[in-house]
């Protein structure tokens, strides 16, 4: 096997090991049905802990390059190996030609691997963030339009809205519905009625300025948080006692 992983590059190992295999198999240097070494085996030969061995077969075979078969052994997928060669050399030229511009503005292979594995991670924590659902409460609806506008200007999530007098009867109707939202937002006057309101659901009120300080609040929250929720909430509630 010609493998090669480098202990230097901000690139974890596994990611490494992971890639290296996957081209192999989609480019059909390793045919369907090719036997593979054994995680003991692959761990011993690249000097890597036998768990790092372990988690990148399990990925692969999960995604379907590999096929894993109780006393047997892990074999290349037939179903994956040629099916999608086209579409790889395609992606392959693609990344030669990336790697070819990266190169003349002076960043080294090892450079524009790690801005690639960053970045995806970062568009699929925003992603996962616009799926994220924020609850505005306000007590009469021109305020309740209002926040709702400015969270949804300011935040890259979907934000629901709801006033005060029909959090109970939402509550009631679905009880589920309070578990859709990490985060209820609206007013600081209003916190410790909705809190009271919503009951032990396990989602975080937090309360805002209720005048044009609140997008100077905003302004605050990254638009990508790879903490999730928890962090959402602490940072608008970071923001929300500046001003209290």
């Amino acid at each position: 096997m010609h493998l090669r992983l480098n202990r230097k590059s901000p690139l974890p190992i596994h990611i490494q090991l992971k890639a290296q295999l996957a081209h192999l198999i989609q480019v059909g240097e390793w045919s369907p049905g090719r036997r593979l070494p054994t995680v003991r085996q692959l761990a011993g030969s690249l000097r890597i802990n036998r768990n790092t061995a372990s988690r990148v077969f399990a990925d692969l075979a999960r995604e379907g390059h590999l096929s894993c078969e109780r006393g047997r052994g892990t074999f290349v997928s037939p179903r994956r190996a040629g099916g999608r060669r086209e579409r790889t050399r395609e992606l392959l030229l693609l990344l030669d030609e990336a790697m070819g511009r990266a190169r003349r503005l002076g960043f080294s292979p090892a450079g524009f691997a790690a801005a690639l594995y960053a970045r995806a991670h970062v568009s699929a924590g925003a992603a996962r963030l616009r799926k994220a659902r924020v609850l505005a409460v306000e007590c009469d609806g021109p305020r309740l339009r209002r926040l709702g506008r400015e969270l949804s200007e300011a935040l890259p999530l979907r934000v629901d809205s709801l006033l005060v007098k029909d959090l109970d009867r939402r509550v009631r109707r679905d009880p589920r519905s309070r578990r859709k939202y990490p985060v209820v937002v609206t007013t600081f006057f209003h916190v410790r009625e909705v809190q009271r309101r919503l009951g032990r659901t396990g989602c975080a009120v937090v309360g805002v300025p209720a005048d044009d300080r609140l997008r100077r609040v905003l302004r605050h929250v990254p638009l990508v948080d790879r903490a999730g929720s928890e962090m959402l909430r602490r940072r608008l509630a970071r923001g929300s006692r500046w001003y209290s």
